[in-house]
């Protein structure tokens, strides 16, 4: 089954084999599937972005309405580009059969006669940090700050 862009997914199957084996990334899972359910994590975002969808009855949250980056508007006509590279990160995520719904730290412990260490060890999602750190210029801002823009 192939994505329909704008309908169940920002990126299409091309765009993400080109952004993965760019990155040394050799996709094992379907590409459709990695991208549908990339964009649950994507869509289950909405809340925290900025502005409002561009029409009351579109199917994805991008693109948006309202939407500054650096005190900049962003074009409410398109999904910006980090959008898709988000997709594209949390696409990788799942190929590297990690949940992009799971924390990103691993916590173990090794116990030597009668000592014990407890460590806490980066994830197995190596390319989750990416995809939210693509996503967090778009989140609203947090109760008590303010967005300062141009004039």
């Amino acid at each position: 089954m192939a994505v329909i862009v704008g309908t169940d997914s920002y990126a299409d199957e091309t765009y993400l084999a080109d952004y993965a084996t760019a990155r040394g990334w050799a996709l094992m899972g379907d590409p459709s599937e990695l991208l549908i359910n990339a964009m649950d994590a994507i869509e289950a975002l909405e809340p925290r972005y900025q502005g409002e969808r561009t029409e009351y009855d579109q199917p994805l949250a991008w693109p948006r309405i309202d939407v500054y980056v650096r005190g900049e508007l962003i074009d409410s006509t398109t999904v910006p580009d980090d959008v898709l590279k988000a997709q594209c990160q949390y696409a990788m995520t799942i190929d590297a059969g990690a949940s992009v719904f799971a924390p990103m730290t691993a916590t173990g412990s090794r116990s030597v006669g009668d000592v014990s260490v407890t460590t806490t060890t980066p994830g197995a999602a190596p390319y989750l940090a990416k995809a939210q750190a693509l996503l967090r210029k778009f989140y609203r801002p947090a109760f008590g700050q303010a967005w300062v823009t141009r004039a």
